[in-house]
């Protein structure tokens, strides 16, 4: 990569090298926030979120920081599969393309009006710190979800957000004419401590959120509080936290 000490490319307050990938990141950075402003204005929900997740670290007195990473149920085969779906009255391969073409768009669409929609109604269980939610959505966009907020909070956030991405599937008319009981969503929460390493935090919560997937369809959470700094290797917590030759799980915990 190719690496720059130009500092009017960087954000005030900010110095020293960076990658060129990470300067197109940076100059991105503007971008994202517009659309989210745009999100919050059109579900009118009126609260500041942070600027960036230091801020949560370090201004927002947050002792613990969640990485929550939220998948929906099941659409990965609707998706391979979506020609099944497609309702047309053509006879010529034009227009079954053009109705495949469109039909994909209005599901892609309502999904991500549901999640977003559902992101906004979360919130509203998350308590502010100094005027501020601490949280700050890093993914939000067809059915995924990936947040860096306060650990305290996290939980209940992510139930909040579940159930609501559950009610809104369900009533969406282009996501009803799909998929008829609507879309459930399983999570995985890694609670960890400020200033622990946020790739190694986002792989343990991928990997809960693939032990959350073993419930589906249903909707599901797994959440682990990371003491051990040793390394979040969720395949090694949890066999360290099973006891009397299995019989005994120190983890277990019911499903959504």
């Amino acid at each position: 990569a190719r690496y720059t000490n130009q500092s009017d490319q960087l954000p005030e307050g900010e110095y020293g090298p960076r990658s060129a990938q990470s300067l197109c990141k940076l100059k991105a950075r503007d971008g994202w926030r517009d659309r989210l402003k745009g999100i919050l204005q059109a579900n009118q929900v009126q609260t500041t979120l942070p600027y960036s997740t230091t801020d949560v670290e370090n201004n927002l007195d947050c002792d613990w920081l969640a990485i929550v990473h939220a998948d929906g149920n099941g659409l990965g085969q609707v998706f391979l599969k979506f020609d099944e779906y497609i309702k047309s009255d053509a006879n010529d391969a034009e227009g079954r393309n053009r109705a495949y073409i469109d039909q994909l768009r209005q599901f892609s669409l309502a999904l991500d009006e549901c999640t977003e929609k559902a992101f906004c109604r979360a919130l509203s269980v998350v308590r502010s710190r100094k005027g501020i939610t601490p949280i700050v959505p890093l993914v939000l966009g067809g059915d995924d979800l990936t947040v860096v907020c306060d650990g305290r909070q996290a939980l209940q956030f992510t139930k909040a957000f579940i159930e609501c991405f559950e009610e809104e599937t369900k009533r969406h008319d282009d996501v009803k004419g799909i998929m008829s009981k609507g879309v459930t969503s399983c999570a995985g929460v890694a609670i960890v401590k400020p200033h622990f390493p946020f790739f190694a935090g986002y792989e343990l919560a991928e990997e809960l959120l693939r032990s959350a997937k073993r419930e589906k369809p249903c909707s599901a959470i797994d959440f682990h509080v990371l003491y051990d700094a040793s390394g979040p290797d969720l395949e090694r917590i949890r066999r360290e936290l099973t006891k009397d030759q299995g019989d005994t799980h120190l983890v277990a915990r019911p499903s959504l």
